[in-house]
């Protein structure tokens, strides 16, 4: 890893955020994808716009054991 690089970034804000909280929140990986044209672009904006919509399903969303159990 690269000094003063995005990922050394990353994992920096990572760690301290956790060590302050006192646990990770953090998924493990992420990846890094440079966008390179407007097609693209306008593709990875309307994913930020509508996946918050899709959170109740997710299957990293903690709650959704207990919305599952709550319809029972």
């Amino acid at each position: 890893m690269k000094p003063k690089s995005l990922s050394s970034f990353v994992v920096g804000f990572k760690s301290n955020v956790s060590r302050k909280i006192g646990f990770s929140i953090w998924q493990r990986n992420y990846y890094e994808h440079i966008i390179r044209n407007d097609i693209e672009l306008k593709k990875y904006r309307q994913y930020v716009i509508d996946n918050p919509e899709k959170w109740d399903e997710d299957e990293e969303n903690p709650n959704k054991i207990e919305i599952y159990n709550e319809n029972k």
